[in-house]
This record gives structure tokens, C-alpha cells and sequence, in this order.
């Protein structure tokens, strides 16, 4: 006979306090970009004004900010379980590189790749209410007209070619 044994582990969340968002500040070694990201990420936000999600970071994400910020790796392996803080730990140093770019009058890019449309989507408005904060930022502190740019291909967003002038484009 077939058998097997099922074996159901429960798996706690992070623990998100473990580092507080403040630590950003050394680690960057950049007081414009904390800034920045204080306003549009940081649960306090900047100067009283913005303000994000984040209170803290779990020590995978802090581990994972600092090593690829450090470029300690070539690569780097997120693993932990449904909303355990990935995005985070992988979005915030391409939001750095990204922004020191802007501030310094450089195109960088960054390129996501997800496994599910379902997810894409969801992390899509995640990251678009965040660059909607960074460029207000650019706009209202900095008095600069630099904007954060984020595009979507996902097999339903018809080829540029195919767009006229005026239209919707997605």
C-alpha cells in the first residue's frame, strides 16, 4: 500500500521589530535618500508628513537589505513564507539604486519578473502607491521635476506599435 506521512508545520511570521527603520539611515550613509524612502515607506514618514507600512524589518529582510546593498552577493535567494516581507527586502535596494540614479541625473532600471499574474497585480499596486510617494517627494521637497516610472508586460498589454496617440495605454 501507498502511504505517506503528512506533516503540517506551523510557520510564524516575522517578527518585523527586529530592526527599526531608522537602522536605514547608517546603512545608507545617505541622508537624502533615507528621506525619501522615511517619507514614502516608514510608517512615522518624514518630517510628520507621508508615510508607508513599514515599522521595522524581520531579521531576513534586514539580512537581505544589507547584503545586496553591500553588493556582498551576485545573487541573492529570498525564501520565506506568503507575506513574510519579500517584496520589501528586495524592493527597497532597487528603490535606493533607482533613486540615487534620479537625484544624480542617471537612467537605471530594474526589471521584476513574477510567477503569477494574481501576484504581479497585487505587488503592482504595492509599488505603485510607493512611487507615487517618492515622486511627490522629488516634487514637493525637492522643488525637482524628476519622476519614478513603472511599466507593466504581462501578455495582455497590447505592443506599442499597435497604441495611437491619445489612446489608453496600460
Amino acid at each position: 500500500p501507498l502511504e505517506t506521512k503528512i506533516i503540517i508545520d506551523d510557520e510564524p511570521l516575522p517578527a518585523w521589530e527586529d530592526h527599526a527603520f531608522e537602522e536605514l539611515k547608517g546603512l545608507l550613509n545617505d541622508e537624502m535618500v533615507y528621506s525619501i524612502l522615511s517619507y514614502s515607506l516608514y510608517k512615522n514618514g518624514y518630517e510628520g508628513q507621508g508615510g508607508g507600512e513599514i515599522k521595522g524589518f524581520s531579521d531576513f529582510q534586514w539580512n537581505a537589505i544589507k547584503n545586496i546593498l553591500n553588493k556582498n552577493k551576485e545573487a541573492y535567494v529570498l525564501s520565506a513564507p506568503t507575506s513574510g516581507g519579500k517584496t520589501y527586502a528586495f524592493l527597497i535596494p532597487i528603490l535606493v539604486e533607482i533613486i540615487k540614479g534620479k537625484l544624480n541625473g542617471e537612467m537605471r532600471r530594474a526589471l521584476l519578473i513574477y510567477p503569477r499574474k494574481s501576484l504581479e497585480r497585487d505587488q503592482l499596486n504595492k509599488i505603485i502607491n510607493i512611487i507615487y510617494m517618492i515622486n511627490a517627494f522629488f516634487k514637493d521637497f525637492l522643488n525637482k521635476n524628476i519622476e519614478i516610472t513603472i511599466g507593466i508586460d504581462d501578455g495582455e498589454t497590447l505592443p506599442k506599435a499597435k497604441i495611437s496617440s491619445g489612446e489608453e495605454y496600460r
